[in-house]
C-alpha cells in the first residue's frame, strides 16, 4: 500500500495508512484463556464506547468526500408593455464557476494488499439533465 505524501487530492483523497483493519475474530481470547501469539485479550459484551473502536478498528464515518460546491445566478429586467402586461429578458447561469464536482474516493483499498485507497475515479453526475459544466440558457417570458 502506498501511503500519500499530500491529500485531498484527486489521487489520494485520504491517507490510507492513517486506517488500521479491524481485529480478526480468531485473535481474540476468550475469558479465561492465556492471551496467545499476540491474540487480544477481551472480557464479556461491548457496553461502553471506549471498547467497540479496538474491535471495530477505528470510528466511523471518518472519512468525508468532496462535497458538492456550486454558484448559480440569475438575472432578469421587465420592460413594460402595456398597463400590467411587461415582458422579461432572463439569463440564468448554473455552475458559473465552473467547479468540478468529484465523486466520492474510493474507501474498499484499505488493506495492505491494495493501492486503491483514497482514489477518486472519475465526476460526479446527479442526473441526465444535469449539466457538471458551466451552463446558461436565456429566455423571454411576456406576462398578461
Amino acid at each position: 500500500m502506498e501511503c500519500a505524501a499530500q491529500t485531498r487530492t484527486r489521487e489520494h483523497w485520504y491517507n490510507p495508512c492513517a486506517f488500521a483493519n479491524p481485529i480478526p475474530g480468531n485473535a481474540i481470547a476468550l475469558v479465561g484463556t492465556p492471551d496467545g501469539a499476540g491474540g487480544y485479550q477481551f472480557y464479556g459484551p461491548v457496553t461502553d464506547e471506549a471498547s467497540a473502536p479496538q474491535l471495530l478498528g477505528g470510528r466511523s464515518n471518518t472519512i468525508y468526500g468532496p462535497g458538492y460546491y456550486t454558484i448559480n445566478m440569475s438575472l432578469f429586467k421587465n420592460f413594460t408593455t402595456f398597463r400590467d402586461q411587461y415582458l422579461q429578458f432572463r439569463v440564468d447561469a448554473f455552475n458559473l464557476l465552473n467547479h468540478p464536482t468529484l465523486n466520492n474516493p474510493n474507501n474498499n483499498g484499505n488493506s495492505s494488499n491494495s493501492s486503491s485507497g483514497g482514489q477518486i475515479y472519475g465526476p460526479n453526475f446527479f442526473q441526465s439533465n444535469t449539466p457538471d459544466a458551466r451552463f446558461m440558457q436565456v429566455s423571454l417570458k411576456y406576462a398578461f
